[in-house]
C-alpha cells in the first residue's frame, strides 16, 4: 500500500513540474493554449498531449515505485521447506565407520 502512495506524490510532482513549465512539445506559446492530439506538425497538434503523458507517466511511475518497494524476500517466487534442506538421516548415523 506504501508504493500506491508514493506513486500518487510522484506522478503528481511531475504533473505540475509539466504544467507550470508547459514545454514545447506540449504547449504552443503563440496561442497559448496546450496542442491538441494529431498527426499535423504545421498546426497545434502533436502525438504527447498532456492526458497521454499523463497515462503513460501514471503507468511507468507506478511500475517503477513498485519495483524499488519490493524486498529481496517477495521476489522468493519457489519457497524451499526447510526439512528438504536437512541432510538424510543416514548420513547422520555415527554407527556407520568406513
Amino acid at each position: 500500500m506504501k508504493y500506491i502512495c508514493y506513486s500518487i506524490i510522484l506522478y503528481t510532482i511531475i504533473i505540475l513540474i509539466l504544467i507550470l513549465i508547459k514545454p514545447d512539445f506540449l504547449y504552443d506559446h503563440n496561442n497559448k493554449q496546450y496542442k491538441k492530439f494529431g498527426r499535423n506538425k504545421n498546426s497545434n497538434e502533436t502525438f504527447f498531449t498532456l492526458p497521454v503523458i499523463s497515462i503513460i507517466s501514471a503507468l511507468i511511475i507506478f511500475l517503477f515505485v513498485r519495483l524499488i518497494s519490493k524486498t529481496k524476500h517477495e521476489f522468493d517466487y519457489v519457497k524451499i521447506p526447510v526439512n528438504y534442506l536437512q541432510t538424510p538421516k543416514l548420513f547422520q548415523h555415527n554407527s556407520l565407520k568406513i
